[in-house]
């Protein structure tokens, strides 16, 4: 009945005037084209009965693939929805959140809140920056002695901000950190701004630590850079990769500044026992672990809000995404690239804790699958960072953590011949063997074999400030080194001719 009123709504004056027509193109065609006079001037006798009949079996057919394209669509909607929706909820019975909706903790008394404390202290720690980065030549670690001057100029420094490091003491002393934010809005704001003055803090502390240090307070110097390891719950709020790439950067300024404190100070075996136990409770792989959910929740986040566009904000990263979004079949290809999604994060979960030899290829070969893929998986191509990096930081921090403890046991040591270091040797994260260690004419020498795999003779300082080190560890500082000869001596040594210099070394730098 349908196709009968359509036929019969359309004007009939239209198949006649088709059917003038026609024969008069083609005589027009048989005119100009050479040739074409062979050709029966009756090339399509249609008549007004044909061309209904055409039209009729043109529309059935139309009519016929958009049921078929709609039956599809629905089926691929239907089947993915189920598929993902198993996935997450396989992800809420493992204990975690799917969305960030809810991320935020219950309130608690601001006194008792590190992470009110924390935020009280921020505007300190940007003027602090700007501060700390005039006085500072940056070099990538901090292997090299302070001089008379490079400690007066980080005196004064800290002098100028006692309230912040009152208000950060407080934080540091805090058992809980709430999230303050009420917005579970999705965007990189949504972690919080003070992730990033996290490294910043790790940074007055190291500040506070050499200094204290230097005067020959050992014991006063590691109790700085322990309360600066108290404050790593604020990356953990709301956790991210970028997140637990701050806390790896802010740890490594710490134990780069503990070496420090070893080297050139005397604390107590309480102390440093002390340190040790607090670097001990340390859990990176859980940690990062964290991180990569957090990541999930908020690349999920940002799915559900494309879904729930209706095709407004999802358009212009998704290929044909103003045809696509809104109708069965665009919510079949987000549904696609949500599944595949969940699939990478799942991916790079299992592969934390691997050693890096056995990693490498499983991660190239996920790359190499998503590049692949060209008109699929527009988001996941566009939220999946470059977690590889964030597995070696990782690796790279673990391994400092660990020839940490072990310069802590050989200080005990040393301190006391009687004193013998407790507990199993080492093991390298890079290897799963025991960390290397030698003794050098300045000093004893702890290393992992870092990111290249190979022992290069404990060669913990980098050749130029865009390398890093070939291996990982702490050992004798270098004497001090002047702002035109950036670190490309051993442990122990120095560049010819340098002596105590006007600027600043390295300060604090991260891992």
């Amino acid at each position: 009945m349908l196709l009968k009123l359509f036929l019969t709504s359309i004007p009939r004056l239209d198949y006649r005037c088709f059917v003038l027509v026609l024969p008069r193109v083609q005589l027009f065609w048989r005119i100009v084209s050479p040739g074409a006079m062979s050709v029966p001037l009756n090339l399509f006798p249609v008549s007004i009965g044909n061309m209904k009949k055409i039209l009729l079996i043109g529309f059935a057919l139309l009519v016929f693939a958009m049921f078929a394209l709609v039956l599809v669509s629905l089926y691929l909607a239907k089947s993915t929805g189920s598929r993902v929706a198993q996935k997450r909820q396989a992800i809420v019975n493992a204990g975690d959140k799917v969305y960030l909706s809810g991320s935020a903790g219950d309130l608690i008394p601001a006194d008792e809140n590190g992470m009110a404390q924390f935020e009280s202290a921020v505007p300190d720690l940007r003027a602090f920056e700007e501060d700390y980065a005039k006085l500072a030549f940056f070099s990538n670690d901090l292997n090299y002695k302070l001089g008379p001057k490079q400690i007066a100029d980080l005196e004064k420094i800290i002098a100028k901000y006692p309230a912040m490091f009152v208000e950060l003491d407080r934080a540091a002393a805090c058992t809980q950190f709430v999230d303050l934010s009420e917005n579970d809005d999705v965007g990189l704001d949504a972690f919080g701004d003070m992730h990033m003055e996290l490294r910043v803090a790790a940074k007055a502390f190291s500040a506070k630590a050499l200094v204290a240090a230097y005067q020959g307070k050992g014991d006063e110097a590691l109790q700085a850079c322990e309360t600066a390891l108290n404050l790593r719950p604020v990356a953990s709020v709301r956790p991210c990769v970028l997140s637990c790439l701050v806390d790896v950067a802010a740890q490594g300024i710490i134990f780069n500044t503990a070496n420090q404190v070893l080297q050139i100070s005397t604390p107590t075996p309480e102390a440093i026992a002390q340190f040790k136990n607090r670097i001990s409770s340390i859990d990176n792989v859980a940690d990062f672990t964290d991180a990569i959910k957090g990541e999930r929740a908020f690349g999920l986040s940002m799915i559900k809000r494309v879904q729930e566009s209706s095709g407004d904000g999802g358009s212009d990263v998704i290929p044909g995404g103003a045809v696509l979004l809104g109708n069965w079949l665009g919510e079949a290809y987000l549904n696609d690239d949500e599944e595949k999604y969940m699939d990478l994060m799942a991916a790079h979960i299992d592969l934390i804790g691997q050693r890096k030899k056995l990693r490498d290829p499983v991660l190239k070969k996920i790359e190499d699958d998503l590049r692949t893929i060209k008109f699929r998986h527009a988001l996941s191509k566009m939220m999946v960072p470059t977690l590889g990096n964030a597995h070696d930081a990782v690796d790279r921090i673990e391994a400092q953590l660990r020839c940490m403890r072990m310069m802590c046991d050989h200080s005990l040591t040393s301190s006391n011949a009687s004193v013998v270091p407790a507990g199993d040797p080492e093991l390298d994260p890079y290897t799963g063997k025991n960390l290397k260690s030698k003794t050098t004419a300045t000093g004893w020498l702890v290393y992992s074999v870092g990111e290249n795999l190979t022992d290069d003779g404990g060669k913990i300082v980098a050749k130029d400030l865009s390398s890093r080190p070939l291996d990982t560890g702490f050992g004798p500082l270098l004497l001090p080194l002047t702002a035109s000869e950036p670190g490309t001596s051993e442990p122990g040594t120095s560049e010819p001719g340098t002596s105590e210099p006007d600027v600043v070394p390295a300060v604090a730098s991260e891992s």
